[in-house]
């Protein structure tokens, strides 16, 4: 279930159940008699900075509304707000309503690099960007909070129906917050890439995390995919390489067999032509080339066993923000 700001999104995991008979049951749902009164919501206090540095739209805000930056601060910390929806990005929360002395409209040129954890405005509602992004909010602020994290149980601490404080802390305060979280991350982080224009670890997609903003995902060209595991016994929903337009080269570390599916991307190895939807055995050191593609966007490189990856929200694909 999804929640958005007028409206609910049900997704349904038709097994056999009638369609028709859910829906009914859906309309008989009274909100009038649903009590929400003994229901606890949480409330979350982030902090900002407001520091000019981190704030590039609070002085175009304040000047439109004809109050002083220290205003704006002020009338912004003054409310809690509801976490009305979460979308855009993964972990994007639509937070309101805003105080009306410092409405604003949406930018009419976006920015390109909003900076993770930027707080914005626009129209009645504030924001909180949990990754660097493209955005057409007024930035005020900025928050050291990690709002999105894969490696959790549950990635987003906050869902719609919780409720949001901001508290004000000084420049100093939020480099010295942002440094330990740096800090944190290069300890612990690790990746490797592959080469080529879009080259991921795809499977069937991750269900359930739509209301957090989390899309499901998965490999693009489900029959080649499967049909590529399927081919080398594999069973057909294994995470496998996606490749699109122009494939990587990869050499293989030790013996193994592979199957090649989707659009027609010439592959070869050790510079010989080999089959696509075929099995093919592999050895150590051996050279796979995924060429351009001269008919369809996608190529899949199945590889007998497990593709061993990093298992995010119970799945092992990548997504693009």
């Amino acid at each position: 279930m999804c929640s958005i700001i007028k409206s609910l999104l049900v997704i349904i995991n038709n097994n056999g159940s009638s369609i028709k008979k859910i829906i009914e049951k859906i309309k008989m749902i009274d909100p009038k008699k649903i009590n929400i009164k003994n229901k606890k919501i949480k409330v979350w206090k982030i902090p900002v900075c407001y520091d000019l540095e981190f704030a590039p739209d609070i002085k175009a805000v304040s000047d439109l509304n004809n109050i002083s930056i220290q205003d704006l601060i002020e009338i912004h910390l003054s409310k809690t707000y509801d976490v009305l929806s979460m979308g855009f990005l993964p972990g994007f929360m639509y937070l309101g309503k805003t105080d009306n002395r410092i409405h604003c409209e949406r930018k009419v040129k976006p920015s390109l690099n909003i900076k993770k954890g930027s707080i914005g405005l626009a129209l009645n509602q504030t924001c909180i960007y949990p990754t660097e992004s493209p955005g057409g909010w007024n930035i005020i602020g900025i928050t050291p909070i990690e709002l999105f994290n894969l490696q959790s149980n549950s990635p987003c601490f906050s869902k719609p129906g919780d409720k949001i404080q901001f508290v004000e802390i000084s420049k100093s305060q939020y480099v010295s917050s942002l440094k330990i979280q740096i800090n944190q991350i290069l300890l612990s982080y690790d990746k490797s890439y592959f080469k080529g224009l879009y080259t991921t670890i795809q499977d069937k997609g991750r269900f359930g995390y739509r209301n957090i903003g989390v899309p499901s995902s998965g490999y693009m060209d489900s029959e080649s995919a499967e049909t590529a595991n399927l081919i080398i016994n594999n069973p057909k929903d294994n995470p496998l390489i996606e490749a699109t337009l122009i494939g990587p080269t990869l050499e293989f570390k030790k013996s193994a067999v592979i199957c090649i599916t989707g659009g027609e991307f010439s592959p070869t190895l050790n510079d010989i032509k080999i089959s696509s939807y075929s099995a093919i055995e592999v050895n150590k050191g051996d050279i796979l080339k995924i060429n351009n593609s001269s008919i369809g966007s996608r190529c899949y490189i199945s590889i007998q066993g497990t593709i061993i990856s990093d298992t995010i929200l119970e799945v092992n694909h990548f997504i693009i923000r």
